[in-house]
């Protein structure tokens, strides 16, 4: 059931400040990725709008958190298994209104929780599952959405042409060659988490295995410059 639990996120515990330097740099466009969510949160619900948004695998939440504060009326819960992870959400989260913090394996908050949420959100975690754990982790997303409730992932993924062992060579090479700000060391620790625990999928497998848990086709949001990421949204029927 813990798909994560074994590598127990080692840029949260083990690599902190090698996490931190990639959101300072914005080397995966974390920049990108709150502006589209930020957008289509404003199109779906205005400022006003009660909702509630889930966040999981939160990680410090400070790319969520930056959204959210913008929505007076959301009700925010961030979900990690890191507990070093979640004393940073809980600065960052402190200007929202209603937040909660749980810890916990995301996959495990999925299957013993009963309460629906109008957003699911998951961020540069879901691609360490692997094709053959998508079935449960979508039909677990459905059953937590309220009626037309919308599941947003922000996620690596195979270019259509692309393997596995090549996705993690071009990403390689990038972590080695463009994040020049970061230190070797870092760097280093970065490829080695990508070469044990990425597992990204190519978008039309991806949206097989949602559609066949019941939720919609999904929509692109963003993508990436260098095509490493997509911001891609369902929905429930």
């Amino acid at each position: 059931m813990n798909a994560e639990n074994s590598q127990n996120f080692e840029l949260f515990t083990k690599s902190w400040k090698a996490y931190q330097a990639i959101i300072e740099h914005d080397y995966l466009w974390h920049s990108m990725a709150a502006t589209a969510l930020n957008q289509w949160l404003s199109e779906q619900f205005g400022t006003d709008i009660l909702f509630s948004f889930v966040d999981l695998a939160c990680g410090d939440s400070s790319t969520t958190a930056g959204v959210l504060q913008n929505f007076r009326n959301v009700n925010y819960t961030g979900v990690d298994s890191s507990s070093q992870a979640l004393n940073e959400a809980s600065r960052n989260t402190s200007q929202i209104t209603h937040q909660t913090l749980v810890e916990s394996d995301y996959l495990d908050f999925l299957a013993t929780g009963e309460e629906k949420y109008d957003v699911i959100y998951i961020g540069l975690a879901a691609h360490h599952l692997g094709l053959e754990n998508l079935d449960q982790f979508f039909n677990l997303i459905r059953n937590r959405l309220n009626p037309g409730g919308a599941f947003i992932a922000y996620e690596t993924f195979l270019l259509p042409d692309e393997t596995l062992d090549e996705h993690k060579k071009r990403l390689s090479l990038i972590i080695r060659y463009f994040w020049s700000a970061m230190s070797l060391a870092y760097r280093q620790t970065v490829v080695e988490h990508v070469a044990m625990n990425d597992r990204p999928v190519l978008i039309a497998d991806w949206n097989e295995k949602v559609t066949n848990a019941g939720l919609t086709l999904t929509q692109v949001l963003m993508k990436s410059p260098d095509r490493l990421c997509s911001m891609v949204i369902s929905a429930s029927k």
